[in-house]
């Protein structure tokens, strides 16, 4: 039994859905009338919102959506958060290497509403699992959540790919990144148009956390396509090294100078790939029709 939650009324076939706000709050208390064993979170203000909304939905909502569950009985969460949490918008303060882990911290120095509030979903997460911790003695009685950074998801092939901005309400194309472009003239996270993944790839990596033995405390992963989404002929080191510059000097790129490995991808996925045996099945490289 599926149950949805949304802020607008839905009607999905196969569906039960109620009506609530994660902003206000209201509607929540309709959850108590449920039971709920898995919560797979995705509710948020996406990446052109004001710190406002960032603050009071995606963090705010976090923890009205999540205490009100816990509260409930719910022990396990599936919480989307972004690649975006890293905060790679400028071209200032690179991540200090590549493929970033998934557990790179935020880079602080850029003022992205969106980012922060990743940044602080991230952290309020963390903060409920040491609570949940210090309250329950029994260590298989506490909570289990995983939070999945993703990357820009594109719609499935055989495209061309468009990024839905939700924040907007527009539809943006995704082209291959190549020397020509400059840092963040296709979307706000400069990293973004190039650590993408298709919806049905993403889509299954819910369902393979969401489905996943129940196993207490917290993990991050990064959830993008296998490469990145660059022109032909272009590899990861030579963007980066173009966009970054000095910043990325000493930067050890070996990974990327494997054969067949210039334009991988730009965000670590081995960790997913060997604990939840998450495999992407779009190469985005491969799957579109030309985009240009």
């Amino acid at each position: 039994r599926v149950l949805g939650l949304s802020r607008r009324p839905a009607q999905v076939p196969g569906l039960e859905s109620i009506q609530a706000d994660l902003a206000s709050g209201a509607g929540l208390e309709q959850l108590r009338n449920y039971r709920v064993d898995v919560c797979v979170h995705l509710g948020a203000a996406a990446g052109w919102c004001s710190l406002e909304q960032g603050l009071s939905i995606n963090v705010l909502g976090t923890q009205r959506l999540l205490d009100i569950l816990i509260d409930c009985g719910c022990k396990k969460f599936v919480v989307a958060s972004s690649i975006s949490a890293v905060n790679a918008g400028a071209p200032n303060n690179p991540p200090p290497r590549f493929p970033v882990p998934d557990d790179q911290p935020y880079i602080p120095g850029y003022p992205w509403p969106y980012a922060f509030s990743k940044h602080q979903v991230e952290e309020l997460v963390r903060f409920m699992v040491a609570r949940d911790a210090d309250r329950t003695a029994d260590p298989a009685g506490r909570l289990d959540i995983t939070v999945l950074r993703i990357g820009c998801c594109i719609t499935d092939p055989p495209g061309p790919p468009t990024h839905l901005e939700t924040a907007l309400n527009e539809e943006l194309p995704i082209k291959p990144t190549s020397l020509a472009n400059t840092p963040g003239d296709t979307l706000t996270d400069i990293l973004a148009p190039m650590a993408v993944i298709a919806i049905s790839d993403m889509t299954r990596c819910l369902i393979l956390a969401a489905m996943a033995e129940r196993k207490a405390g917290l993990r991050t992963y990064n959830v993008t396509a296998e490469q990145s989404l660059l022109a032909d002929g272009v590899s990861v080191p030579e963007v980066m090294r173009k966009w970054f510059g000095a910043a990325v000097a000493s930067h050890n790129w070996s990974h990327y100078e494997r054969p067949g490995h210039g334009r991988g991808a730009l965000f670590d996925i081995s960790r997913v790939r060997e604990e939840l045996g998450f495999e992407p099945r779009v190469n985005v490289l491969t799957a579109y029709d030309a985009t240009e």
